[in-house]
Parts: structure tokens; sequence; C-alpha cells
């Protein structure tokens, strides 16, 4: 890789750009400003420190912007849910290029005084090689990878994983037959379950290892100073366990958003401002969140509005689905459904499917039938990522 350095030096009021070595470089001289200062000091802390594009964005680019005062707070907040109190050692086992994976992983584990190991793939050979070579105690990973290192792992494999202490599950939904998968493989390990949005910087809540088994859909409790509201959709808050829109209040949002030109922004949140999601949740009578999809999922179906998601959790709730994906066909007035097996599944899953889904779901959201083909890759939020290889 080429390396390209920026050297500040005040003495001279300029900026060395060059390789590396060094070799070539070039200065820049500082322009002074109005008032006379230079362009580089201390940044204010509500100024913009990142702008990093939400995880969700489709087509044109949304990019949202975080102060240095939002990033460090959600940090510190952040590692104190995980009781991460003294330097560690982290695997990046996380995409750099959104901010669960910058911020939560990557930045943290700096700021707190530890070590990022940085594997050469995002893959299993080279993550379990990270995990070993750089003696990690920490990994922060999406439920689908460690799906991935659980099910192609060996013996000595998970031997390796087995000297991690803390893991952290977020980016997407986990299961509770892969918790319980994880719970047994790494019985030492420490597991939470995370979640957040980019807009929140990022991160807003932090199930126990405690409650990891017990709690099994639940996503936790708020971290320090982060508030949830549940509300309906006439704006009132939902009573205890009824699912409304999803809504947060955290001293870490966002200040606004940066769109393409010829596009008009959302209008930035102020200061204290309420947050909506865009998710659709419960709050149970102990504060404890629970997702249940998205509300710009919902669809009409034999004249009444529901959720594919709905059916979808009911069919990754079968230990042999990887993961599924529900569509309403029009034209025959069906729902229409196809699940990603697990290595091994017989030729009757799709009827165990079928029935599994009779026993969990109303009649009238029962699909005319599951069509199963083989799992073939890593999958984030059902978009096809790698063959994990």
């Amino acid at each position: 890789l080429k390396v390209l350095a920026l050297d500040w030096s005040a003495s001279r009021g300029a900026v060395r750009v060059g390789p590396e070595a060094r070799a070539d470089s070039i200065e820049i001289e500082a322009k002074a400003r109005a008032g006379g200062h230079l362009p580089v000091g201390k940044a204010d802390p509500g100024s913009d420190a990142l702008l990093i594009a939400t995880s969700g964005t489709t087509g044109s680019p949304k990019l949202v912007r975080l102060s240095h005062f939002a990033i460090r707070y959600n940090m510190a907040a952040h590692l104190e849910s995980l009781g991460l109190v003294h330097p560690y050692v982290a695997v990046q086992a996380l995409g750099a290029n959104y901010s669960y994976g910058l911020i939560t992983s990557f930045l943290a584990t700096l700021w707190a005084g530890g070590t990022v190991v940085v594997p050469r793939f995002l893959d299993r050979r080279h993550v379990l090689e990270a995990v070993i070579g750089g003696a990690a105690k920490v990994c922060l990973g999406t439920p689908a990878l460690f799906r991935m290192l659980l099910e192609r792992s060996s013996a000595a494999d998970l031997e390796a994983l087995a000297r991690l202490e803390i893991i952290g599950i977020g980016g997407d939904r986990c299961p509770a037959h892969l918790r319980r998968a994880i719970a047994q493989a790494l019985p030492r390990a420490r597991c939470f379950v995370t979640y957040g949005l980019t807009e929140a910087g990022p991160r807003v809540s932090t199930l126990r290892p405690e409650e990891f088994l017990v709690k099994d859909e639940s996503v936790g409790l708020p971290l320090r100073g982060v508030e949830l509201e549940v509300r309906d959709s006439d704006n009132r808050r939902c009573p205890p366990g009824e699912v409304g829109n999803l809504f947060v209040r955290t001293p870490s949002l966002m200040t606004g958003y940066l769109v393409a030109a010829g596009s008009d922004p959302p209008p930035d949140p102020g200061p204290g401002s309420w947050y909506d999601t865009g998710d659709l949740a419960a709050l149970d009578a102990g504060g404890y969140l629970w997702l249940h999809g998205r509300p710009d999922r919902q669809t009409k179906f034999r004249g009444r509005r529901f959720n594919p998601a709905v059916v979808e959790r009911c069919l990754e709730s079968h230990p042999a689905v990887v993961s599924a994906q529900v569509a309403v066909d029009p034209a025959a007035d069906r729902l229409v459904a196809t699940a990603r097996g697990r290595p091994g599944a017989d030729g009757g899953l799709s009827q165990d499917l079928l029935a599994h889904c009779r026993r969990n779901l109303p009649n009238a959201l029962v699909p005319a039938g599951v069509e199963c083909v083989a799992d073939d890759g890593f999958y984030f939020k059902r978009r096809r990522v790698s063959m994990g290889e």
C-alpha cells in the first residue's frame, strides 16, 4: 500500500505532504484565517468530525454528520456498557466503512488505549489467525459473521475462538437459536447484544450477558444518557409491550445530513431532539427494547396491512434456517417465501417449515409454500456479502 504522510509543523506554519519515505515530499503553506488563527488546531466539540453513509443508504448517498462530542460521548457510553474500563486487544472483524465497524469497534478501541488487530481479509481463516496471533480478547461482529465462524470451524478453531472474553453482536437481528449456538460453542465468553443506528452516533442499547439467553429477542436497555420512546401513529406514547415507531433522544445525536447536490436535506435536529429511527419496536415494563422490523416494509395483503418481517422471523426461528425472505404475490393473492437452509438440511425442510409456520402464525400469514435453497454465502441485512472463505 502507498502511504501518504501529512506532517504539521507549527514553527514553519506548513504541512509537509509526501510518501512515507519522505522522498519527493512537498510543503504547503498554511493560510491564516481572517482572525489570524491557523487552520490546524483544537476543534470545536460541536463541529462535524465525520461524514459517513448510513448502512441503509440506497440510490443517492445520504451522509450523516457526527460531531467530535457525539463520537466521544457514544464511545464512552459504549465502552461503559461492555465493562471495558481498561485497555484491551480487539480483532477488527467488521468493515470500517460504516459506523458500527468504524466507531464502535475501531475508534473506540484506540480511544480506550487498546490495540486493534486487523485481519488481512474478513473471512473465517484470517479472522481466526488474527484472534490467535494478536491474542485478541474482544470481538464485535454481526450475527452473520459469528454464524460463519461457528458453522465452518473445526474443534481446534473453536478452541482458538474460546480465547475471546467479550463478544458483541450487533448490526442485524440475532435470533434465539444463534444465541444458543454461540453460548454453547463459547461458554466462557461474555456475550452482549447491541443495537444502534448511524444517526445516533451509533450505539443506542446493550443487552447484558446475564440476559443473553433469557431475553432471547431483546436488544437490551438504553445506554447512559439515552432515552427511548415507542409511539403510535398519532404520536402518542405506547403502553409497555405495544408495537409502535421507535424514537431515540441521545447526547450523541447527529448534527444533520449531507445530501447530493440538487437535493434538499431534512432539517437538522436541534439539541435534545427526538429522532424517529424508522424501526418498529416495543418497550417492556422493565424498559427493555424489542425490535419488530421496519414500517417501510409494511404492505397490503388480503385487505390488511402487515409486515413480511413477522413471517421471516418465524421462519428464521427454525434451527435449520439461516435466513428467509417473504413477499406478496399480488397476481395469485398469496405469500411466497424463500428460506436459505443450513448445510445438511434434508429434502423435507419445506414441509417442516410450513408446519412450523402453522404452529406459530395466524392462518392468514402462513405462506402458500416455502422454497428452500442452499445457503450460498455470508449475508448481512439480507444482502449477500461474500462466501466467507
